[in-house]
C-alpha cells in the first residue's frame, strides 16, 4: 500500500472528480475475499497443526513445528498477496477514473471497511490460538522418556543431539525452578576428572564438565588465578525438605521427627529392636539405612533358626545370606559373623548426615558401631543404584528433622574381615586358596582394595574331570590363569545385576552374569549359590563349579593348534620347555608354520648344533609382557625379549617382521602372536654395521665428517644407506660439493637419509593406482622433509620413489635400508625430463628424481 494509499489521500484531499470509476466493487470483493480465504485457511492449518502436534506429539515436534510455521508463513503470503493486487489495480487506474465526492466517499469506506475486516479476522485467530492448551514441556519430556526407554537409551546421546534439543530449548531445567539449593565445595585435588588445568595459562575461568542426573545436578570447574591452581564443584538439589517429584520439580512435604518417620517408612519393628538396645537416642543428627519390613521378617526368620547360644548373652550369630541356608547345609558350608547385636544395629546408623547424591562409588562411611559401610554406585538408567554393604537402597532421601533416612532392602551384613581372610579361614575354599598366587591371596587380605571373588567350594574341584584337574594340579601359568578369571577387580554386588551383565576379571576377559526368570543368579551359567558375602575389601559369592574359559590353554597346546610343531623343536632343542610351561604375563611371538618351512633346513641344522645361540634366539621371541593386538599396531615402541635385546614394534610389525594374525591368541596367562620369520636378536648398532660395510664406507666417512655419527647413537633410527656407487654416480658438480664442498650443505643432505622412528619396508603400503593414496606412511626425516614409504606391485619398496636395495637390517638402535642413489634436496637437482608418475604434481617435499 505504498503508492496507492499515498495517490488515494491526495485526491481525498484535492477533490478532483472526474466521471465513474471503470474499477468495480466485485474487484474489491475479490481481493477481500481471497484475503479472507488466506486468512481462513491458515486459521484452519494451524489448528490442525496444533491438534496434530500435541495429539501425534510422540512421533516427533518436527511435524508440529513445522505446521506452526506454513501457517504464519500462509498468512503472511495471502495478506501480502491480497493487498500487492490491491495495490496495484488502485495505482494502475487512478489516471482513468472518474471521480467526484461521493465515489471518494464511497471508495474509503469500502477500503476501511477492508482493513476492518481484516482486523477482524486476525483477532479471531489470534483468540483461536489462545484457547488452544499448549503441552507442559517438561511433563511431555518426561512422559516420553519413560514411554521410549525400552527402545532408545538417551544417555547415548549428546545433550544437543535431535530430540533432545528441541525439547531441551523449551523445557525450563528443573535447577533453574524454585526450591532448588546450591552448595559450592573447593576439591582438594588440582585437576578434576577428565579435565586439567594448564598452569601456563592464567584465566579466571579455564573450563567445566556438567552432569545432570535424576535429582541432582553438578558443574565442575577448574580455574587458574594468580597462576595457582583451583577446583570447584557446584551441586544442585532440593533443598531440604523438598524432593522431585515425577515433573521433575521440587515439592515440599512434611518434617517430622525421626521415629514418626521410621513409623511411616513401615520401621517399627525396626525402631523395636533399637528400643530394646537402648539406641533411640543415637538416631538423631544422623543418617539411618533402615531395613525394609521384608528384610526385617527374614532377620527374625535368621534370628529363630540361626541363633546360637554364646558365653556372652549380648552376642548372636545369623547367617549372612538369606534364602539359602539348605544349600549351605548341603555344601557343608559355615558362612557367619559373630557381632553384637547392639553393633549390629549401630552398624545401620552414621553420625554422617548426607543425601544418597553426595555418594561416590566405593566411599566408605563410617558408621556409629566403629565399622564402616562401603557404598557401591552403579550409573544405571533413568537413576543411580546404589547399595550399602550390598544391600539395595529402594528409597532414599527421608529427612526428619534431625536426620536424613534410606530405605534399603536387607539387613546391612557386618564387615570385620578381607576376603582373603575369610576364605582363608573356611576349610571349604582351602583348594581355591591354596591355588591362588601368594600376591593375588596377598591383595585379597589387604583393605585397600576392591574385589568381587566368585569362590568355587570343595566339590566344585571334585566335580573336575582329569584334565582339568592336571591343569590346576600343576601349580603353574594355567592354574593361576583360571583361578584368576574368579577374580574381578570391582565390587559387582547381585543386587543391582537385571537381566544379562558383563564385567571385565583380572585376566581381562569378559564374563557375563545374569538373572533368570525365578530370580537365580548366574555367571558363565554357574549358580551362584551364596550371595553377597560382604567383606572389608569388596564381596563374596559362591559358586556350585569352576569357570572354565576358552582361554585356560597352555602355550603349547596353542602352538601345536597353529601347527607350530616345528617352533616346539627348537625349543625342545634349546632346553626351554619347561620354562615355557612355566611363563606367567607373557607374549610369545611365534614364527608362522609357513615361515619355517621356507627357511632353509641348512640353518636350521646350524641353529640346532649350537644349543648356546639357538637359546638366545628363542629367548628374543618371549615379551615379558602379555600384549593385546592394539598396543602392538601403536606408534614405535620398545620392549626387551627375554633374551635382552630390544624389539621395536610399530605398523603392525615387531623388528620388522610382520603380524600374520588379526589378534593375539590368549593363553594361560599370556597371549601367542604369529609373525612372518624367525626373529634373531641384534648384536650392533647402526654404526658398527656400517663401519662392517665395505660399500657404504663413504658414507660412513661424510657422517662422521659431520659430526651426525654422534648424533645417532641413542635412541631408534632408520637409516637409508646410500651405496659407494650412488656417491660416484653422482655428477662431477654435485660430486665435488658432497665429497669436499661445505660442511653445512653436506649434513643437511645427509639428514635426508635419516628418519627418527623405525620405518620397516614390511610396514610400507602399496601405492594403489593414485599416487597419493601413500601418503598415509609419510614419516620426518631429520631435515624436516617427508620421505614416503611405498610398495609396488610386484612388492619392490621405494623411498620418494628411490628403490630399496637391501631392507630391514636390524640394530641394536634402529635398522638400515642400503639404497642405490642419494637423495638430494631440491635446490640441487637437475629437472628430469621424464614425468614423474610417483609425484605427478610436483607436491613432494623434493621429487622423485635423483643422482
Amino acid at each position: 500500500m505504498r503508492s496507492g494509499v499515498g495517490v488515494l489521500c491526495l485526491l481525498l484531499s484535492s477533490g478532483v472528480l472526474a466521471g465513474p470509476s471503470p474499477l468495480s466493487w466485485d474487484d474489491f470483493d475479490r481481493a477481500g475475499a481471497q484475503i479472507s480465504s488466506g486468512l481462513s485457511k491458515f486459521g484452519e492449518d494451524m489448528e490442525r497443526g496444533i491438534s496434530q502436534g500435541v495429539n501425534t506429539i510422540a512421533d516427533g515436534f518436527d511435524k508440529f513445528e513445522d505446521k506452526m510455521s506454513d501457517g504464519y508463513a500462509q498468512l503472511e503470503d495471502s495478506i501480502q498477496k491480497g493487498y500487492d493486487k490491491f495495490e496495484d489495480e488502485m495505482t494502475d487506474r487512478l489516471d482513468s477514473w472518474g471521480i467526484n465526492q461521493e465515489g471518494v466517499r464511497s471508495v474509503e469506506q469500502r477500503f476501511q471497511n477492508s482493513l476492518q475486516d481484516v482486523q477482524d479476522a486476525i483477532q479471531n485467530q489470534a483468540q483461536i490460538i489462545s484457547k488452544v492448551e499448549m503441552p507442559d514441556m517438561n511433563q511431555i519430556r518426561t512422559h516420553m522418556r519413560e514411554s521410549l526407554t525400552p527402545l532408545i537409551n538417551y544417555n547415548s546421546f549428546t545433550p544437543n543431539f535431535g530430540f533432545n534439543s528441541w525439547i531441551n530449548r523449551y523445557a525450563r531445567k528443573w535447577w533453574e525452578g524454585e526450591n532448588v539449593c546450591v552448595t559450592r565445595e573447593e576439591l582438594e585435588d588440582e585437576d578434576i576428572a577428565g579435565i586439567s588445568v594448564d598452569a601456563s595459562i592464567n584465566l579466571a575461568m579455564q573450563i567445566s564438565k556438567c552432569e545432570e542426573r535424576f535429582d541432582v545436578y553438578t558443574c565442575q570447574y577448574a580455574l587458574m588465578v594468580d597462576g595457582e591452581r583451583k577446583a570447584y564443584r557446584t551441586t544442585y538439589s532440593c533443598c531440604r525438605g523438598f524432593k522431585m517429584d515425577e515433573n521433575k520439580e521440587c515439592k515440599e512435604f512434611d518434617i517430622r521427627p525421626v521415629e514418626e518417620t521410621i513409623a511411616s517408612l513401615d520401621g517399627a519393628d525396626f525402631l523395636a529392636f533399637l528400643s530394646e538396645e537402648n539406641l533411640v537416642g543415637d538416631l538423631k543428627n544422623s543418617t539411618i539405612f533402615l531395613p525394609d519390613s521384608s528384610a526385617i521378617d527374614k532377620f527374625r526368620k535368621e534370628i529363630e533358626t540361626a541363633l546360637m547360644p554364646n558365653e556372652n548373652d549380648n552376642y548372636m550369630t545369623y547367617n549372612v545370606d538369606s534364602g539359602l541356608l539348605r544349600k549351605k547345609r548341603d555344601l557343608g558350608l559355615v558362612i557367619s559373623e559373630e557381632v553384637a547385636m547392639r553393633d549390629m544395629l549401630l552398624g545401620h546408623v552414621s553420625s554422617k548426615i548426607f543425601n544418597l547424591n553426595d555418594v561416590s562409588n566405593n566411599e566408605m562411611i563410617p558408621m556409629k558401631s566403629g565399622g564402616k559401610v562401603r557404598m557401591t554406585v552403579y550409573n544405571t538408567y533413568p537413576k543411580r543404584t546404589v547399595l550399602a554393604n550390598c544391600a539395595l537402597v529402594t528409597s532414599k532421601d527421608h529427612h526428619t528433622e534431625t536426620s536424613t533416612i534410606h530405605v534399603v532392602d536387607r539387613i546391612i551384613k557386618p564387615t570385620t574381615r578381607t576376603i582373603g581372610e575369610i576364605l582363608s579361614d573356611d576349610v571349604q575354599f582351602r583348594t581355591f586358596v591354596s591355588h591362588l598366587e601368594k600376591n593375588e591371596l596377598d591383595s585379597l587380605k589387604s583393605e585397600n582394595g576392591t574385589f568381587t571373588v566368585f569362590a568355587p567350594s570343595e566339590s566344585a574341584f571334585e566335580d573336575l574331570d582329569e584334565l582339568w584337574r592336571e591343569k590346576i594340579g600343576l601349580g603353574k601359568s594355567c592354574s593361576a590363569h583360571i583361578l584368576s578369571t574368579h577374580i574381578l577387580p570391582t565390587v559387582v554386588c547381585s543386587g543391582v545385576i537385571a537381566g544379562r551383565v558383563q564385567v571385565t576379571n583380572n585376566v581381562g576377559e569378559r564374563i557375563e552374569l545374569r538373572r533368570d526368570e525365578e530370580g537365580r543368579l548366574f555367571v558363565e551359567d554357574r549358580e551362584l549359590i551364596v550371595k553377597d558375602v560382604v567383606a572389608k575389601n569388596g564381596v563374596i559369592h559362591v559358586i556350585d563349579s569352576l569357570i572354565l574359559p576358552k582361554s585356560a590353554k597352555t602355550v603349547t597346546e596353542n602352538i601345536k593348534e597353529r601347527n607350530g610343531q616345528k617352533f616346539l623343536d627348537l625349543m625342545a632343542k634349546a632346553n626351554l620347555m619347561e620354562k615355557l610351561s612355566e611363563l606367567k604375563d607373557f607374549t610369545l611371538l611365534m614364527p608362522s608354520a609357513k615361515a619355517l618351512k621356507e627357511m632353509d633346513e641348512s640353518v636350521l641344522l646350524s641353529l640346532s648344533e649350537n644349543p648356546d645361540q639357538l637359546e638366545q634366539i628363542m629367548l628374543h621371541h618371549i615379551l615379558p609382557k602379555a600384549n593385546e593386538k592394539s598396543t602392538i599396531t601403536r606408534r614405535t615402541s620398545m620392549q626387551n625379549s627375554l633374551a635382552g635385546k630390544k624389539h621395536h614394534i610399530n605398523h603392525n610389525t615387531v623388528s620388522c617382521a610382520r603380524l600374520q594374525s588379526r589378534s593375539c591368541g590368549k593363553v594361560c596367562s599370556g597371549s601367542v602372536v604369529e609373525v612372518d620369520r624367525l626373529l634373531i636378536p641384534p648384536g650392533s648398532s647402526i654404526l658398527q654395521i656400517l663401519e662392517s660395510s665395505s660399500e657404504h664406507s663413504k658414507f660412513l666417512e661424510l657422517l662422521e665428517k659431520t659430526k651426525l655419527s654422534e648424533e645417532i647413537v641413542d635412541g631408534h633410527f632408520t637409516v637409508f644407506a646410500p651405496t659407494n656407487q650412488a656417491f660416484d654416480q653422482l655428477e662431477g658438480n654435485l660430486k665435488s660439493r658432497l665429497l669436499g664442498g661445505n660442511l653445512d650443505e653436506i649434513r643437511k643432505v645427509l639428514q635426508q637419509h635419516i628418519i627418527p622412528d623405525i620405518v620397516c619396508c614390511s610396514s610400507a603400503p602399496y601405492s594403489g593406482m593414485f599416487p597419493l593414496t601413500h601418503f598415509t606412511r609419510g614419516h620426518r626425516s631429520l631435515s624436516g622433509h617427508t620421505i614416503m614409504m611405498t610398495r609396488g606391485y610386484e612388492g619392490h619398496v621405494q623411498a620418494n620413489g628411490t628403490p630399496i636395495d637391501r631392507c630391514d637390517t636390524i640394530a641394536v638402535n634402529g635398522l638400515l635400508h642400503s639404497v642405490n642413489k642419494v637423495m638430494l634436496p631440491r635446490y640441487m637437482q637437475q629437472p628430469s625430463r621424464r614425468p614423474n608418475l610417483w609425484d605427478p604434481f610436483n607436491i613432494g617435499s623434493f621429487s622423485g628424481k635423483y643422482f
